[in-house]
């Protein structure tokens, strides 16, 4: 009978093996062990996916010649040259 708050899963019988020394070499239950990879998974999953977010806002910036190439532009300019004649 399985202990309470616990399942049992079916696993090849080499996966069993490949767990079950893993654990015991660093002295935690195959429970634990199995909670750690997972852990160590999705850890390295955060840091890929804020990885890719910064590589895609470099990239953005690259093709669109960086944010300051859009603000150095003036996109009006007449300012520059004085108030056009008709309204003076």
């Amino acid at each position: 009978m399985t202990k309470e708050g616990y399942t049992h899963i079916i696993v090849p019988k080499e996966l069993h093996a490949i767990l079950k020394s893993e654990s015991e070499a660093r002295g935690m239950s195959i429970s634990k062990y199995i909670e750690n990879v997972l852990s160590q998974i999705q850890a390295i999953e955060e840091l890929v996916s804020i990885n890719t977010e910064q590589s895609r806002i470099r990239e953005n910036r690259e093709h669109f010649g960086g944010f300051r190439g859009c603000v150095d532009r003036d996109l009006n300019p007449g300012c520059r040259l004085g108030r056009p004649k008709s309204y003076l």
